[in-house]
């Protein structure tokens, strides 16, 4: 009996250090994110120089018709970094005509050096522009369309501006509770933001 009851201790111990060290590998899949800006309201995170401001903007669908966006903004100097957000309940989740729309207005904007059509991840479609601005500045800027919603992020700086590239770049599209919508779809460890 006591045999039997060692036995059983040391199968306990052997599954608690198991769940432990399970659930320790687990944690390391997450991988939480306290200094960029995000936005769970909007769904989205992104590398702002700074803290941004916000505003509610007007935005122009390809029929004229205006309807109401939100726009996290700095304006920093002559560099201007924002992102843009426009719920559409009433639209299709992705739809390309809207995408090509958001994208036309950034082409006027300038001289369109680089054009990419981009495939996030399933669910999500857009197209990152790099646009000669006419005061020899640069834009980098992205649309992107998910879940009824448009983000459309522009950074206008000096060519080559780290700052610039890295806002471009690390545009984050979220859910609700602040964690990357590509979790599951990716190789990369579960990215959880901070919301502001």
């Amino acid at each position: 009996m006591r045999k039997s009851i060692l036995n059983l201790a040391t199968a306990m111990s052997s599954v608690t250090l198991f769940s432990l060290a399970a659930f320790a590998a687990a944690q390391e899949d997450v991988f939480k994110d306290t200094n960029t800006y995000a936005s769970c309201q909007d769904r989205f995170a992104v590398i702002f120089p700074s803290n941004p401001s916000m505003r509610d903007v007007p935005y122009a669908m390809r029929s004229g018709r205006s309807v109401a966006a939100r726009q996290h903004y700095l304006e920093r100097g002559a560099d201007r970094f924002s992102v843009t957000v426009v719920v559409l309940a009433n639209a299709p989740a992705v739809d390309e005509e809207i995408i090509n729309h958001a994208a036309d207005i950034l082409r006027k904007k300038g001289e369109v050096r680089a054009d990419y059509p981009v495939g996030y991840i399933a669910g999500v479609r857009g197209r990152q522009l790099l646009i000669a601005e006419p005061d020899g500045r640069q834009l980098r800027g992205s649309v992107y369309m998910h879940d009824h919603r448009i983000y459309v992020t522009e950074a206008s700086t000096a060519v080559g501006d780290f700052p610039g590239l890295q806002f471009d770049q690390s545009i984050t599209i979220i859910d609700g509770e602040g964690v990357d919508i590509d979790r599951g779809q990716t190789n990369t460890p579960q990215r959880v933001f901070t919301c502001r």
